[in-house]
């Protein structure tokens, strides 16, 4: 209030100070311009002047305001058109998780040209499309998300690689991780797609020569790492028709002492007409770790075995019948059909049965040989059959 009082004094004063010079002296002003001329006092022109000052000021505001006002406007327009795209991207992503791949589409394209990251939404509306089974519709979405910006082909080639990985499309998800292994050769994500597919299809010497690059770029956990290098190798014997004996050296060490990889080996060499070469592979596992399974197959290749194992496993059946088959190989009938008949006496099995029996019906021992035939079917499911005189 104070201010207020001492400004209205300061301007009174100044007011008495101007009239009181206004009455000495009026001044005097004259204007000419061409044949116009003008005269007045020079107080009467200081006023005018200060009049058209303001005035101009006022006007230059005026200008400024109704500028500002439309920029303002523009700014609350955009601002406006910016927050309804989130707010229509983020629907889409919810009815993208919902699995309304329709809704999904159309809010997610429809949102993407004022997105903040049209990429994002061109890629997942692509995600959409592909759902719906619209394929020529998910390529253009693809390559609009290319055009979104700089350094999309990876992000593109992934999300394309995975929906394709979805649906068990090897061959077309191999065609798509092509271009991201162009851009990021070492990537994890690229490297186990790629495992998939090469394990999708069946081919295990690419999954093989891809080991190296999953175990350097950590890839795949240690154990998942382990159980594929595994696979790929006893699945890469298994099919092997070539040469099985160079593909067994070039398995590594480690792997050399599995008993199913081993077995793989020993069964392709077989296959070939190469037992001979599968006899000591097979030995050499019975005497890292002594298996069953290993025995049963040693029996079905091999022409001899070591006396010390039978003198240190004189009571086991798969040792004998592998034995008895060892025996039935080298046409040694009588030496087949005690160990058949001592491992037949240890356990029950059809396989022991099923040899006995063909043997004995071979000597001409029709009702033994028969008996144990019998013995060996039981372990058929009990279909029925014709009766006599049917």
């Amino acid at each position: 209030m104070k201010v207020v009082l001492l400004v209205l004094v300061a301007v009174l004063a100044l007011g008495g100070l101007v009239g009181a010079l206004v009455v000495r002296d009026p001044g005097y002003v004259l204007v000419t311009y061409g044949d116009l001329a003008v005269e007045t006092s020079l107080w009467f022109a200081l006023l005018v002047l200060l009049v058209v000052y303001l005035a101009v000021r006022i006007l230059l505001r005026l200008v400024l305001g109704i500028g500002r006002g439309s920029s303002l406007l523009r700014r609350w327009r955009r601002e406006r058109r910016d927050r309804a795209a989130r707010e229509q991207t983020m629907r889409g992503l919810k009815s993208l998780a919902e699995a309304r791949w329709a809704e999904a589409r159309k809010r997610l394209e429809g949102a993407a040209a004022h997105a903040e990251a049209p990429l994002i939404n061109f890629l997942y509306a692509a995600a959409a499309a592909h759902h719906l089974g619209d394929g020529a519709g998910r390529d253009e979405l693809f390559s609009a998300a290319r055009a979104a910006g700089d350094d999309t082909e990876l992000a593109v080639a992934l999300v394309h690689a995975e929906l394709l990985h979805g649906d068990r499309q090897w061959h077309a998800c191999l065609a798509a991780l092509s271009a991201a292994g162009r851009q990021a050769p070492s990537n994890a994500r690229v490297l186990r797609l790629k495992a998939d597919c090469f394990r999708g299809l069946g081919d295990w010497q690419a999954l093989i020569e891809l080991l190296p690059d999953l175990e350097k770029q950590r890839a795949l956990p240690e154990q998942d790492l382990a159980a594929a290098r595994r696979e790929a190798w006893l699945q890469r014997l298994a099919e092997t028709r070539t040469d099985p004996l160079s593909l067994w050296e070039a398995v590594p060490k480690d792997l050399r002492r599995e008993p199913a990889l081993v077995m793989a080996a020993a069964r392709s060499l077989a296959v070939v007409g190469r037992g001979a070469d599968a006899e000591p592979l097979l030995r050499q596992a019975l005497e890292h770790e002594w298996s069953a399974e290993v025995l049963d197959l040693y029996g079905t290749v091999a022409r001899s075995a070591p006396d010390a194992w039978l003198k240190k496993h004189p009571n086991d059946p798969h040792l004998l019948l592998a034995l008895g088959r060892i025996g039935l190989a080298n046409e040694r009938w009588a030496q087949a059909r005690e160990y058949l008949e001592a491992s037949l006496k240890l356990r029950a099995d059809p396989a022991v049965q099923g040899e006995l029996g063909r043997l004995c019906l071979a000597l001409g021992e029709s009702e033994r040989g028969g008996e144990l035939a019998v013995q060996a079917l039981r372990e058929l499911p009990p279909l029925p059959l014709p009766s006599r005189g049917a």
